[in-house]
């Protein structure tokens, strides 16, 4: 399973070295890589609960006591 993007692309274990050598010349002809333009995301994503107020807690409250005691 370690290698098996290169099985399925076809490179053979005695082609690795080759295939290393030009990957290296090319590194070495442009060592560096030019910056992608980033696009801003469609929407913003929001990781935690917007906070409700204290009313909206007693309201919820109540709504539970109210399920309780039922």
């Amino acid at each position: 399973a370690h290698f098996a993007k290169y099985i399925e692309a076809g490179i053979e274990v005695g082609e690795m070295e080759d295939l290393f050598k030009g990957v290296h010349e090319k590194i070495r002809a442009a060592p560096v890589v030019p910056k992608k333009v980033r696009t801003k995301p469609a929407e913003a994503k929001i990781w935690q609960p917007l906070k409700i107020s204290y009313e909206e807690r007693k309201e919820r409250l109540k709504a539970k006591l109210a399920t309780l005691m039922e």
